[in-house]
């Protein structure tokens, strides 16, 4: 799991391999990437909570330079059930939007979640497995 937010406060977590179905059963966690200083990457934790509305995030941030140093991610059962039939699920939380995206449905996610995750891989070094570009 990756994930990191924009200067507008809008979070984009992708979900990797088995992470959107160990979810169903477990809190998965995964790498949280600054932007400002991709060197600097914080933790990212994602669970199902059955006390909560929709989505929700919270984060921790460094006092000195505001980078993330975790992030939580909570979901609730209809949600997470959202996530699981159409690949993808987000909402508004306050002025930020919030998107979750499983990005083992290829064939769902749109051209901007694609361009995103690509982005992502690059900024840390990491290969876009091949399926990204057919």
């Amino acid at each position: 799991m990756l994930g990191y937010m924009l200067k507008n406060n809008d979070v984009h977590i992708f979900l990797e391999d088995d992470d959107a179905k160990n979810l169903e059963t477990q809190t998965i966690t995964g790498t949280f990437i600054n932007l400002d200083k991709v060197s600097e990457t914080g933790t990212l934790e994602a669970s199902i909570d059955k006390n909560i509305g929709m989505l929700k995030t919270s984060a921790d941030f460094d006092e000195e330079t505001w980078l993330v140093k975790s992030m939580s991610l909570k979901l609730n059962e209809r949600n997470y059930e959202k996530l699981m039939d159409r690949g993808s699920v987000g909402t508004h939380e306050g002025s930020k939007h919030i998107d979750v995206i499983d990005t083992n449905n290829l064939d769902r996610l749109d051209y901007t979640s694609k361009s995103n995750y690509k982005f992502l891989l690059r900024e840390i070094g990491r290969e876009v497995p091949e399926k990204f570009y057919i």
